[in-house]
Order: C-alpha cells, then structure tokens, then sequence
C-alpha cells in the first residue's frame, strides 16, 4: 500500500481534534519514514470567527496553521490544498479562504454575523398543520401538568409536531411561537411528545391550515434564541421521522 490519501487536522486552538504544534515534528517524521500515506489537505478549524471579539485569536490560529503546514510541505515534499474558513470566516476573514473553504450552516442561509445574514436567502422551511381546533373558557388549562393557564375565552389549535420531531420543550408556555395566516401564535401548555397547543384566538384559522415552525416567514434564528441555544441544534435535532421534500431550481 502506497500514496494512501489521508487529510491531516490541526489543533490551532479549538482543543476537539487534531495535532498541536509541539507534535508536528513527530508528525513529519512519521511521514518521512513511509511511502504508504500522501497528504491530500492540511486543515483547522477557527474557535470564533464570527465573534469580532476574539478577532486577535482568530489571526493568531492562522499564523499557528500556516507554521505548521508549511513545515509539513517542506518536510515531506508534497503538495496539499490548505483550508481553515468556516461559514463565518469566509466572509469575514477574506484572506483565509486558502484553497478552499468549508461552507456549514451557511448553506441554510444562516450566519452570526448580521450584515452577512441580510445577504443570504432561507432555504430550509420546517411546517406543520393544524389537527385540531378548540375553544376554551377562561381559567381552564391546556396541556399535562395544567401548565397553559387560559385567562380568557380562547381558541386553541392542536398542531402536528411535538419534541419527539425535534421541536424543543424549551419553547413551551409561551417562549416559543409559529407562524400561522400571517400572524404568530404563542405555543401554550407544555411540548408533548407529537403535538403543540398554540393560541390561535386572535388569528383567524381552521383544521389542516398550514403552520410554519421556521422559514422565511418565522427565522430559525428566533427559535434558537427563544429555546436558549443555537442554530445548529435547532437544525440538527429535526428527527428522522420528519418527511423532507428537497426543491431544485
């Protein structure tokens, strides 16, 4: 076995994975010593390129990078492509896109940065349906544990997702909100495991009308902010179970 291709990740200051560079000596030696392994990249991952804050840190990784792939490239002799820019990176560090760059939540039209997410178009839209609609008399309840108090007569839709779809209990009692017939309806009661209550009384709506969890209509960002996380989990938890029906213009 010969020229197997391999990538090599380097820890710049993330502290997940990689080699450091106090290890990048044992590293080329190794290379040196077989014939087996050829070096397609040499990568790292920035810690917080979409936080101006550490901006200085940011720099201070890509030089640690570069020392250390050049060191790989004059030892072994071989040539590599060179990446480190995350979705965050790529716009705001233009200098470290390399030969290429790792494009991750951006491609859902998603960036931490503010002026670059007015830039980016939604393209994931997570929706549901109206199961059923009730009306409820002020002062009872909606939902286990009585938890969705009802302060005044009310008309409540029982929609079609719950946790078990990856909508998070976080956004129970009134955090969390969907986008129904143009206005947002507050989720009340608890999460259960295959359905949400939402408070459809000022909206007017019936049985099997459309509700947008996120999209362009409803941010996923708000719902990460509302849950108390980030986009990425958001995103990720989506269970299996959840039908996805991809679009190509």
């Amino acid at each position: 076995l010969t020229a197997y291709p391999v990538h090599i990740k380097l820890d710049t200051g993330m502290h997940r994975l990689g080699f450091e560079e106090y290890e990048v000596d044992g590293l080329t030696e190794l290379l040196q010593q077989t014939a087996v392994f050829q070096v397609q990249s040499v990568f790292s991952h920035l810690v917080a390129s979409g936080d101006s804050r550490h901006d200085e840190f940011t720099n201070q990784q890509a030089e640690s990078f570069e020392r250390m792939a050049e060191k790989i490239a004059a030892v072994t002799g071989q040539k590599f492509i060179k990446h480190i820019s995350n979705t965050s990176g790529i716009a705001r560090f233009p200098h470290l896109q390399m030969g290429m760059v790792r494009l991750g939540i951006g491609m859902y039209g998603v960036d931490s940065n503010p002026v670059m997410q007015e830039q980016l178009r939604t393209v994931a839209t997570l929706k549901t349906t109206v199961a059923q609609i009730k009306h409820i008399k002020k002062g009872e309840t909606v939902g286990y544990n009585r938890q969705g108090v009802v302060y005044r007569d009310s008309v409540i839709a029982t929609v079609r997702i719950g946790y078990a779809d990856g909508y998070r209990r976080e956004l129970g009692n009134g955090k969390g909100y969907m986008y129904i017939n143009g206005g947002l309806a507050p989720v009340i009661g608890n999460v259960c495991m295959d359905m949400t209550m939402i408070d459809i009384t000022d909206i007017a709506a019936k049985e099997e009308d459309e509700v947008i969890v996120f999209g362009e209509s409803l941010p996923v960002t708000k719902l990460a902010s509302w849950a108390g996380t980030i986009e990425y989990e958001i995103l990720t938890n989506i269970s299996q179970r959840v039908r996805r029906v991809y679009f190509e213009e």
